[in-house]
């Protein structure tokens, strides 16, 4: 036997080995047909999917031809052997696919029942044919209770009807996506009538034609328990901190009020001529008032700080002018033989973005701690930065030779009310609060503070922030630009309307306003600051803004809803933030924060009136346009000469009427006469006068006599103007 045939004989007898015995059944069969046949059976293979095939070689011991019967058999045995074969593959397949479905039935029944959410299947007209344990448990029915029932069973009857008709639409309609819900609330009726809060997820299944839809359920009782008891705690502390800020502002307002009338009398009570110790007395009066000022607005600004309600202002700013107005604010304070120097390195540019209040504020604190607790040796003062690409580490050093912090205290010394000297006999006073804001305040600027200090030998504070700079020096106004700034401190006759309800702050305000020579007409509330107005021609009205009967906020959206345009400038102890906000958006022009020093009070009422005043002399162009008029005359100067001096020669008679109007407070009237004055004035012009007119007529049709009224001076004042211009043109021959 060659090697090859050796080698597959070995193969084919190592794979008999492997493959199942042949049956012999059928060999017997044949020879029960005819001895003279031999089957020889060949050995039988296992095929891939585990069944059997195997090949019957059937052999005659002498040559002949097979008869029709003996074929005929042999068709039937192999057709037989065939069918055998076919039969027990399906069978296999068969019986494996029963035990892959009865596999995964079982799993996904344990699943289902193992489940803490509930689980349901419903079909097309939503009836349920599935539940597991805990849909039952959640509920509150037995398994078999739900099978068969409509799935509305479980929904709180206000909302069956959406329920269904939501499943009902989406049954009935063809060719959209299979229906998918993820989490969606939703409230379920208990078996014992108890509404429960779940969370519904929900698939569309397809086997067939057929349709069915499972939803898995959660109970979100507890979630829905905890979401409210947060929602609540958060109310809560949003109301809390409204009562706070509603304390604080208060606080201010009760406290600032007296302050005011304090510290501004004792201001103006220095101004007279006192005597050396008189000076010396309202001076130290002075002083401790501007103490416990200073501890007011400590508070409030920790208090805005730890809200999150503090905002900063930045500016382009020169830092030296602000540190060397410090050095010489606090210089008087410092003890006898301790100096006080300030300087800058080259590299401090000559302007940067900061907030220059809060950046003194910051400054102020740390070399006012130098001045408080050096009492020999020296105190010093060092700028210093370095610029790149538009900005600049900027570094303030203040270095003192005082008593010094202990190393105990130091991790603490920015902790609120923390003093470097805790003793009840310590040399200075405070409330611990200012190195804590100045941190909280740096920190709001990007940059922080460092302290190194010794007990003895004295500390060193570092304000250190990182600004935008720029290089070139500030714009400096030229010598005309100044020249042209109102150079006058005062308002000569100028009449202002006081609404202050505060006793001391009415002689206050009133002293202060007299220095400049103004005329003043008191209101003590909103309400009657609404009467004055708007029966009194005035340049300015000074508004408290807390005021019993009526407060300012309220009594100054009035006199703007009646066409009053005034100044009005708000007066106010509240200092928290969004009141000057508040103030803008009641219509007030300006805000002073009480305690207000007197030059501040002057300095604002001074430029106030001065921006009011109508100018010297006004040019006829910005009156009339003389071309446009002639445009809508056709060129027909003649006719404008005309008009113009009928216009001039009438307007006394129309302006009596508009008067004889106001007297009368009559609306209607008022309407008519400024009807009368629009229709004349138009002829000429669309400005001021004609809007005025306008304006006036609508109020008096809307039957506020009130607002028509606060218009009457501005009109009769923009008429004198017209009559002046249109005089001016004729006179001149109507030159364009």
């Amino acid at each position: 036997m060659p090697d090859g045939d050796r080698e597959h004989h070995a193969r084919h007898e190592e794979q008999d080995e492997h493959e199942p015995e042949p049956d012999p059944g059928a060999a017997r069969a044949l020879a029960m047909l005819d001895p003279r046949l031999s089957a020889c059976p060949v050995q039988a293979h296992r095929v891939a999917d585990g069944l059997v095939v195997g090949v019957l070689s059937v052999a005659d011991v002498a040559p002949r031809r097979l008869s029709a019967a003996q074929y005929a058999a042999l068709l039937r045995v192999s057709k037989q052997a065939s069918r055998l074969l076919s039969f027990r593959r399906h069978a296999a397949l068969l019986a494996e696919s029963h035990e892959a479905l009865a596999l995964g039935e079982a799993q996904y029944r344990l699943i289902a029942n193992t489940a803490t959410d509930a689980i349901l299947t419903i079909d097309d007209d939503g009836r349920i044919f599935f539940v597991n344990p805990a849909l039952s448990r959640l509920f509150g029915y037995g398994g078999d209770e739900l099978v068969g029932q409509h799935v509305s069973l479980l929904v709180p009857p206000e909302d069956r009807s959406a329920a269904t008709r939501r499943l009902v639409a989406h049954v009935e309609s063809v060719g959209i996506p299979p229906l998918a819900m993820n989490a969606v609330r939703l409230r379920g009726r208990c078996k014992d009538g108890r509404d429960v809060p779940v969370e519904l997820s929900c698939g569309e299944g397809r086997v067939g034609l057929r349709r069915f839809f499972t939803g898995i359920i959660r109970d979100v009782s507890e979630r829905q328990a905890f979401e409210q008891a947060l929602i609540g705690a958060r109310e809560e502390a949003v109301a809390t901190s409204r009562l706070k800020s509603e304390f604080l502002a208060n606080m201010s307002h009760e406290i600032r009020t007296p302050m005011n009338g304090v510290t501004g009398m004792l201001e103006l009570l220095l101004e007279d001529a006192l005597t050396e110790q008189q000076r010396g007395r309202v001076e130290v009066a002075l002083a401790s008032a501007q103490s416990l000022l200073t501890i007011i607005n400590d508070i409030l600004d920790l208090s805005k700080i730890e809200a999150g309600k503090f905002d900063l202002a930045p500016e382009w700013v020169d830092v030296r002018p602000i540190v060397d107005g410090i050095i010489g604010l606090l210089r008087p304070r410092v003890a006898p033989g301790v100096r006080l120097d300030g300087a800058y390195t080259t590299d401090v540019p000559a302007r940067v973005f900061v907030d220059p209040v809060r950046f003194r504020q910051i400054l102020t604190n740390l070399a006012g701690n130098a001045v408080k607790f050096t009492e020999h040796g020296q105190i010093s003062v060092l700028v210093h930065a370095s610029a790149s690409d538009g900005r600049a580490a900027l570094r303030v050093t203040v270095t003192d030779t005082g008593v010094g912090i202990a190393a105990d205290l130091l991790p603490r010394i920015f902790d609120k009310f923390t003093q470097g000297d805790g003793a009840p006999n310590r040399r200075a006073g405070g409330t611990g609060l200012g190195l804590s804001i100045s941190q909280r305040l740096a920190e709001l600027m990007g940059g922080r503070i460092d302290v190194t200090s010794e007990a003895g030998r004295g500390s060193e504070f570092s304000l250190s922030i990182s600004v935008p700079c720029a290089t070139d020096e500030p714009q400096r106004g030229s010598a005309k630009t100044a020249a042209a700034a109102p150079a006058a401190k005062r308002a000569d006759g100028a009449r202002v309307l006081l609404v202050e309800d505060n006793p001391v702050n009415q002689q206050f305000a009133c002293a202060v306003l007299a220095s400049i020579g103004c005329n003043v007409r008191l209101a003590r509330n909103g309400e009657e600051a609404v009467a004055c107005a708007t029966s009194e021609p005035f340049d300015l009205i000074l508004m408290d803004c807390q005021m019993p009967v009526m407060d300012g906020y309220e009594a100054t959206r009035r006199l703007r809803a009646r066409g009053l345009r005034l100044p009005i400038i708000a007066l106010t102890a509240h200092a928290m933030d969004g009141d000057r906000a508040r103030c803008t958006e009641a219509g007030m022009d300006d805000y002073l924060a009480k305690p207000i020093r007197p030059d501040t009070l002057r300095a604002a009422v001074t430029e106030a009136v001065a921006k009011n005043a109508p100018p010297a002399s006004a040019p006829v162009a910005a009156t009339l346009d003389a071309g446009e008029i002639l445009a809508r005359l056709s060129g027909d100067r003649e006719l404008l000469a005309d008009i113009g001096r009928l216009f001039i020669a009438h307007c006394p008679t129309m302006v009596a009427a508009l008067t004889s109007a106001r007297d009368s407070g009559d609306p209607a009237a008022l309407a008519g006469a400024a009807h009368a004055i629009k229709g004349s004035v138009g002829n000429f012009t669309d400005g001021r006068a004609f809007q005025l007119a306008r304006d006036a007529e609508q109020r008096g049709r809307n039957g506020d006599a009130a607002a028509a009224t606060a218009i009457v001076p501005d009109l009769i004042e923009e008429l004198d103007r017209v009559c002046a211009a249109l005089d001016a043109l004729v006179n001149e021959g109507v030159q364009a």
